[in-house]
């Protein structure tokens, strides 16, 4: 029951000082260690008759500068604060406290304030509640990636983004943990690394959680750090379906913050193979395409710089793994290594398989294995990140005496849709005679300066190239433009084209994907075989199909 005291100043006038409600609440807030006083204003202030009562919340304490103490059950403890009164509102006063003090003011079971106003004796209030929050720890993380070696020197490494939990790392067991598997990670005791765990209590400055094999002295932990480094490997090469989310899992008493691990990376700390690599992955209809190194130097060779290990590489062994809304699709290679890093531009993987029409989000895992002539692994690494998704559908070469012209088809989808339509296009075509790709002629790449690409278009749209389109920037068959297009088109109707066409942003290449039109106003186009006069109506327009570089 709440009490309103109005004191009395003489026969007529009567004194009113209880400024706040009885409904006004304490909340302690476990993630901040903070502790609010919420105050509300008496209910029926405004029904006070001014020639009857003396408000003195209204007329006296009125922007006066107060004391409120909360009183707690535990061991006769209070807090203070100087807060400035604002009539007939409500107000919050936010007592902040250490971890260490706030665990002590948390067993409480009851309290109540006072108010001192200048001048005054405390006056004591009562609460309708004393109530803790549970500790929020969903956004304590951000970011949480991983990073592991099998070979040389083994570990486990997640760096994080944490955020201003106010929680006390010391105080914290931190684990790496599967549906499966729990893996401790034990705090740094020596040479610690900047943000290490271990090195700092500070919660917000925590960035990196470590276990090294070599540390690792009971045989229980070594045999739990082989299993999860062993349940990591296989879940990047599983399929969608038996695919695991591994979590970073760190717990507080009876409190627990968890957070999804987003990548696992395959390091090449030691090797230092790939520091330079910037890959760019295109998935499109026909084929992934993995620049290794950007777009920029799309011409370098697939190289690296960890020439001790590929000096004792006979093999290299690689693959991609694209994930997209909870599908997934996995394709592997395998190459001699003297064969892998000759490929110019990068590396191009079969089929595509996931559903175009939803491509967002969608990333990559790229996976190189290092191998000897046995095929044992000596070496491995990996690179993840946000695949590009590509916009031709189709693509169609067409032979006029005098010009080519390529009749393209888009992917309608929303990341299609939005993209920026102007960009210059260029076409390179090139034949494996008698399908040997050691005979493998590259004919005269031709590049418009700038077209409009009608991503929105259902229907096909024509570009057409002469040699007044020519591109020097790359090698071609033929000595010159005009002597390299009439090779091809002696050749396109006996030998299977490719076109690869190139935009500002993306590559993707056709293959089966010709006609020939022997007149600027005949289509179907029209063949003339040997020396016969029959003429014989040929339309020679395939189905694109599967590209694999053989």
């Amino acid at each position: 029951m709440y009490i309103v005291l109005i004191l009395t100043l003489d026969d007529d006038i009567q004194i009113f000082d209880k400024c706040f409600s009885p409904q006004s609440v304490v909340v302690g807030n476990k993630q901040l260690n903070t502790f609010d006083l919420i105050l509300y204003p008496y209910e029926k202030m405004n029904l006070l008759n001014s020639s009857e009562v003396r408000n003195m919340c209204e007329v006296v304490f009125f922007d006066a500068k107060a004391t409120v103490a909360l009183k707690f059950d535990v061991a006769g403890v209070s807090l203070e604060q100087v807060f400035k009164y604002i009539y007939n509102s409500n107000q919050t006063i936010t007592f902040q406290l250490s971890q260490t003090d706030f665990n002590t003011y948390s067993v409480a079971k009851y309290v109540y304030y006072t108010v001192t106003f200048p001048g005054q004796q405390p006056i004591s209030f009562g609460v309708q509640s004393l109530r803790f929050l549970k500790k929020d720890y969903a956004n304590c993380y951000s970011e949480v990636k991983a990073e592991y070696s099998r070979f040389g020197y083994q570990f486990l490494s997640i760096n994080v983004t944490p955020s201003n939990c106010n929680i006390d790392v010391s105080q914290t067991q931190v684990y790496f943990e599967s549906t499966t598997l729990k893996l401790l990670l034990p705090p740094c005791t020596s040479n610690c690394s900047v943000g290490q765990y271990g090195s700092t209590s500070d919660f917000i400055s925590t960035t990196l959680y470590v276990v090294n094999r070599d540390d690792l002295t009971d045989q229980d932990d070594v045999a739990s750090f082989d299993a999860m480094m062993a349940l990591i490997e296989a879940n990047i090469y599983s399929e969608a379906k038996d695919y695991q989310l591994f979590q970073l899992s760190a717990r507080i008493n009876d409190d627990v913050i968890q957070k999804d691990v987003e990548y696992v990376l395959m390091s090449d700390r030691d090797t230092k193979c790939a520091q330079t690599m910037s890959p760019h992955v295109i998935y499109n209809r026909v084929m992934i395409r993995a620049m290794l190194y950007g777009t920029i130097n799309k011409s370098r060779a697939n190289t690296f710089e960890c020439y001790w290990l590929t000096n004792n590489s006979y093999y290299m062994n690689y693959g991609v793994v694209m994930r997209s809304n909870g599908l997934q699709q996995t394709t592997f290679m395998l190459d001699e290594y003297l064969v892998f890093a000759m490929r110019n531009g990068g590396i191009i993987y079969g089929d595509c398989t996931l559903n175009l029409s939803n491509l967002e989000p969608l990333s990559y895992d790229l996976i190189f294995l290092f191998q000897d002539e046995q095929r044992n692994t000596i070496a491995q690494f990996s690179r993840h990140g946000a695949a590009f998704t590509g916009c031709f559908y189709d693509g169609v070469l067409i032979k006029y005496p005098e010009k080519i012209c390529l009749r393209v088809t888009y992917v309608q989808n929303d990341i299609c849709k939005a993209r920026y339509p102007f960009s210059k296009l260029s076409i390179r075509t090139y034949i494996d005679f008698d399908g040997d790709r050691t005979q493998r002629k590259w004919f005269s790449k031709l590049t418009l300066p700038s077209v409009e690409l009608k991503y929105n278009s259902t229907a096909p749209q024509i570009f057409c190239f002469t040699c007044d389109n020519f591109d020097p920037s790359s090698s071609f068959y033929g000595d010159t433009c005009e002597n390299s297009i009439k090779v091809l088109g002696d050749n396109i109707v006996k030998q299977i084209p490719y076109v690869e066409i190139s935009t500002a942003v993306e590559i993707s290449r056709f293959w089966n994907a010709a006609s020939y039109q022997w007149a600027n106003y005949m289509w179907p186009g029209y063949i003339v075989f040997g020396a016969t006069t029959v003429i014989v109506a040929v339309a020679i327009v395939f189905m694109i199909k599967n590209l694999t570089v053989k």
